[in-house]
């Protein structure tokens, strides 16, 4: 991987249940909290930005194509500031109880960084899926408000819970 980053080569990888994709590799880095190590990449069948847990993955082809930077600018703020949920630029708002925000100031691993905060409304930088991931463990003490389609799916998550439940 270190040798397809530096000489700006395409690689295959295969992961270990068999699926494989071709990327452009940019980065190996480490997530804050966490033992896990990502391959920052983008994504050419998705075209999108993406990362990979390397623990998952079984094998890596070197490809004799090359690739250019996509987005120098993008690539320097995942080193400066490695995200394993790429929220750069994404946004949600969350309305947070008294217990739910003394949970948000303990609760330190995968925790969005905030914009602003205005009496319980917080408005965060958060992608879809790290919401989900961090905020699941509050239960009621968090209520999405915006994007709408992630308020839904919590709304879902829990309806579907309830039901469980009764």
């Amino acid at each position: 991987i270190n040798y397809s980053i530096k000489e700006k080569r395409i690689i295959k990888i295969v992961f270990r249940d068999e699926k494989n994709i071709e990327v452009e590799p940019y980065l190996i880095e480490s997530s804050k909290l966490e033992v896990m190590n990502y391959l920052f990449c983008y994504n050419l069948r998705e075209a999108k930005w993406k990362n990979y847990k390397i623990k998952y993955i079984k094998s890596i082809y070197v490809k004799n194509t090359s690739f250019k930077l996509r987005d120098k600018e993008f690539i320097d703020k995942m080193k400066e500031n490695f995200d394993p949920f790429i929220s750069f630029g994404q946004y949600i708002k969350i309305k947070l109880t008294t217990a739910g925000k003394k949970m948000f100031n303990e609760i330190e691993t995968n925790r969005p960084q905030i914009i602003k905060i205005d009496k319980d409304e917080y408005i965060l930088e958060c992608s879809h899926e790290k919401a989900k991931r961090y905020f699941s463990f509050f239960l009621d003490e968090v209520e999405i408000l915006e994007p709408l389609e992630l308020r839904t799916w919590f709304k879902e998550k829990y309806r579907k819970a309830l039901i469980k439940y009764e």
